[in-house]
Order: structure tokens, then sequence, then C-alpha cells
């Protein structure tokens, strides 16, 4: 966490925006939504279906 929290203070313009994705709710159940103040975050979900 401290890494991208690095990161993101060494290539963030002063208005730039921080976009999340992950899947199946990754960043809340890390604690990442808590850490990091994102703009946007876009959380796939992957539905399984028994066709047949």
């Amino acid at each position: 966490m401290e890494d991208v929290k690095k990161l993101i203070s060494e290539i963030l313009n002063d208005d730039g925006q921080i976009f999340g994705v992950c899947f199946m709710n990754m960043f809340s159940e890390n604690g990442w939504l808590d850490k990091i103040d994102f703009d946007c975050v876009i959380d796939g979900t992957l539905i399984t279906m028994v066709k047949k």
C-alpha cells in the first residue's frame, strides 16, 4: 500500500484523478477504499452459470 501511495504522489498532477479497476470487491475487502482517495472505482463481478 505504501508503494502505491508513493507512486501516486510521484506521478499524479494537481488536477489528476485516481481510477481503480478491480474484480469481486477486492478493493473493499482489502481496505484500499479507506486508504486511497479514488475518484472512480470500477468493480467487475464474475458470474458463473451452469447451463446444463
